[in-house]
């Protein structure tokens, strides 16, 4: 009985290691993807005021 919670607890630890991980790897790239798209916006919103075009 024992052994099956030692088990229990183990599986519990390392899902919330890999969760964790998800999370950060996740983060990284939203965060990466974010940056690229505020660029994005940023060279459209300049061409739009290039163009005459207030926004």
């Amino acid at each position: 009985m024992l052994d099956k919670q030692d088990q229990m607890l183990e599986i519990g630890r390392e899902t919330k290691e890999e969760i964790v991980g998800l999370r950060k790897d996740t983060g990284r790239y939203l965060e990466d993807e974010f940056r690229e798209i505020k660029k994005k916006l940023s060279s459209l919103e300049d061409a739009l005021v290039r163009a005459g075009i207030q926004v």
